[in-house]
């Protein structure tokens, strides 16, 4: 990176950014037919008022992109969250210093936290991610993942308007929509997507002669048959990128062959330092590593460019590459979407008749969803399981709704009054 762009505002580099591609094509969303160019996009920031307070952002397109500057222009923070999260202003009164940036994540202990972020440390994100992965080399993005999220806003967002980087804002991930962005792009492409994502474009054939020049896959463990799929129909080499939340992008495979091992997640990205705890725990050390949690800013996991992860991880001396080998969190990956089991152990709880319930992960037989959702659970009568999942249905989004339902009738709280995840999981792996 150049060293002059270290001393600079987020909204600085937007101007420098519009300075240098003023007339050039910034986003063509294809969701209503609409192309903005950069000064156009500085028009649309021309007409907003001036802020005092935060902005929060739960939608993508032209509207997530100028909201993003207008919270650099008016030095605000800028909060990302997800359509279906409630939030309230008075979540992040008393707010120190210096926040730039706010994401909304479930954390490593499960319980949904605020994620703190300075100016400095959005920038050293993206940086960090367009040098490893050399993004100016390519003519635009597609936009296919959800920009609101952390590895779409790094990997969209930011090349967007720190690098000028011209994004298509994709309709779905549909393979017939993914048809229709690849036609309309020029030059060669970035696709940043998700296991799930390049499974079903792989199956539908749309890779095959396409302009796609750099593949990405995130969110979750990309499997090695996948992959190999992928190469041998298309000869697209998808390359695999690790990042949290809490501190952006940590490793990316660079490598041109297909990898041995779908634990391997590439090396460390510019910038970015690892170590192993005694007992396997992955610490991740980056500028881009966030300030800290909120409402719980104790810093014993996040602060001072230090991450302690709820991965568990080795490091090959020789290769440089790091491996996952498991999480001690209790989270449960979806598809790289994580599902906090007490929500919907909270889910099940609300109704009538379940006494007791327990939900754990189990590895699923679809190796881009990662993990099915188990819930275990005691009913005070008998209950139609189709009728119980209707019931969930009605309370949490289809992708956090369990796939599999185990009444137990032993199934009973400790002398603590708690029910052990671990426990129950073994139980049913060992019962299935």
């Amino acid at each position: 990176m150049n060293s002059m762009l270290k001393h600079q505002t987020l909204f600085k580099r937007w101007l420098n950014t519009l300075d240098s591609k003023r007339n050039q094509t910034a986003v063509i969303d294809l969701t209503t037919d609409t192309e903005w160019t950069f000064s156009e996009i500085e028009k649309l920031l021309a007409q907003k008022p001036s802020l005092t307070s935060s902005i929060i952002a739960r939608l993508g397109g032209i509207e997530l992109i100028v909201n993003t500057i207008w919270a650099w222009r008016d030095q605000v923070p800028l909060i990302l969250l997800d359509e279906n999260v409630s939030f309230k202003t008075e979540q992040l009164e008393g707010l120190p210093e210096g926040v730039a940036h706010i994401k909304h994540t479930s954390g490593t202990t499960g319980a949904p936290k605020f994620v703190l972020f300075s100016d400095k440390q959005i920038q050293a994100d993206a940086d960090q991610i367009v040098s490893s992965m050399g993004l100016q080399k390519y003519d635009c993005n597609i936009g296919v993942i959800s920009p609101v999220h952390s590895y779409g806003f790094s990997n969209l967002i930011l090349p967007l308007l720190l690098y000028g980087i011209p994004l298509i804002i994709c309709d779905s991930p549909l393979p017939e929509n993914l048809r229709v962005a690849l036609r309309k792009a020029k030059g060669s492409i970035i696709l940043p997507a998700v296991p799930a994502m390049w499974n079903a474009w792989e199956r539908a054939g749309v890779l095959k002669d396409s302009p796609v020049k750099l593949a990405i896959s995130a969110g979750a463990p990309l499997a090695i048959d996948l992959e190999q799929r992928i190469y041998d129909s298309s000869g697209i080499k998808v390359h695999n990128f690790y990042g949290s939340s809490e501190c952006g992008g940590i490793t990316y495979d660079a490598s041109k062959a297909v990898r041995k091992s779908s634990h391997i997640t590439g090396t460390p990205i510019s910038g970015v330092e690892l170590e192993v705890t005694p007992i396997g725990r992955l610490i991740v050390k980056s500028a881009a590593t966030a300030i800290s949690y909120w409402p719980d800013n104790r810093n014993e996991e996040l602060g001072s460019g230090r991450y302690l992860t709820g991965d568990l991880a080795e490091i090959d001396t020789l290769s440089n590459q790091l491996l996952l080998i498991g999480r001690m969190s209790e989270e449960i990956n979806i598809a790289g979407r994580k599902v906090s089991p007490v929500d919907v152990e909270k889910a099940m709880m609300s109704i009538a008749q379940i006494e007791y319930c327990v939900v754990f992960g189990i590895p699923s037989c679809q190796s881009d969803r990662v993990e099915d959702i188990v819930a275990c659970y005691r009913s005070l009568e008998n209950i139609n399981e189709a009728a119980l999942h209707e019931e969930l249905k009605k309370k949490l989004p289809s992708w956090q709704l369990p796939r599999r339902y185990w009444g137990r009738s032993d199934l009973k709280v400790n002398k603590l009054g708690k029910i052990s995840r671990s426990d129950w999981r073994d139980r049913y792996l060992s019962a299935h």
